[in-house]
This record gives C-alpha cells, sequence and structure tokens, in this order.
C-alpha cells in the first residue's frame, strides 16, 4: 500500500507507505508549508492503514520537512493519539527535520503523548537508521529474518 497527499497545487506534502516486511507503517512528509488540515487528513489515513493492516509500529520522517504543524497538535494528542491506540499501536518513531520550528512541533507532539506512555511509546530520533533500529528492536518478525540469513551464511 502506498499512498500520496498532495496540496491544491498539485505538491506532494505526504507519503504514507505500509512495509510488509518490517509491519510498519511509514510516513515521509515534505515541503516549506504544512496547515492543520493536511495533518488532519493524513492522520486519517494513517487510521486507515493501521486498521487495514493491523499496525503496531509507525515510522514518522520528517527530514524534508520544513514547516510546522503545532497548530495540529492538539487534534493528533486528544483523537488521533487515543483512536491509534484503541486500533492497537505501540509504538512511534518520529525523525526529526533540521528545521527547528518542525523540531519544536515534534518535541512538543511527543511532550503530549507522555499522558498516554503506559500504552503508546513515542520517542524522536535525529537519525533515521536509529529511529527505525529502535523501531524494530525486539521485533519477531524482524528477528526472524535476521536468522534466515545468518542461517544462509553457514
Amino acid at each position: 500500500m502506498k499512498q500520496e497527499f498532495k496540496n491544491g497545487i498539485g505538491d506532494v506534502y505526504c507519503r504514507l507507505e505500509y512495509l510488509p516486511d518490517e509491519k510498519v507503517l511509514y510516513s515521509a512528509w515534505f515541503g516549506e508549508y504544512l496547515n492543520t488540515e493536511h495533518v488532519l487528513i493524513v492522520g486519517e489515513g494513517m487510521l486507515t492503514a493501521m486498521q487495514e493492516f493491523s499496525v503496531k509500529k509507525t515510522l514518522n520522517d520528517n527530514r524534508e520537512l520544513q514547516a510546522t504543524w503545532d497548530d495540529a497538535n492538539e487534534w493528533v494528542a486528544e483523537y488521533w493519539m487515543p483512536k491509534t491506540i484503541e486500533l492497537g499501536l505501540e509504538k512511534i518513531a518520529h525523525v526529526f527535520s533540521p528545521d527547528i520550528f518542525t523540531q519544536i512541533a515534534a518535541e512538543n507532539m511527543q511532550e503530549n503523548s507522555l499522558i498516554y506512555q503506559d500504552t503508546l511509546e513515542v520517542r524522536t530520533f535525529e537519525c533515521y537508521d536509529q529511529a527505525k533500529s529502535w523501531l524494530l528492536l525486539d521485533s519477531p518478525e524482524i528477528l526472524n529474518q535476521k536468522s534466515i540469513k545468518a542461517s544462509h551464511l553457514i
């Protein structure tokens, strides 16, 4: 499953993809302008994908985003996060943008998530590889793939 979200002038501001090998929902955000409606539309798309694929982990990649989405943080905390928990989401790895305002929005999102810390773990990262490694840590699917690959080397 791959889905692109475009703004009014046709520029892609988010790509959403389910990664079946890792059982992760991946969202990559782009551009210099993002409004609350954009976040809500993608958030609803993510909820649909979480339900369809029984997603337990998401990887939110802001490396190519240079826009703040802080205005949507209340909706994320009060609506989206509780819905994701109902759907079984357990972990969110969030990769920072180099843009300071986007980083602040991500930090606010993580702070807002603390009220759900018993059921939903949210961490922010500066490095994509570290975010993905943390997200997949102790993942039986990945551990089994590594075991299979290692056994082929023997």
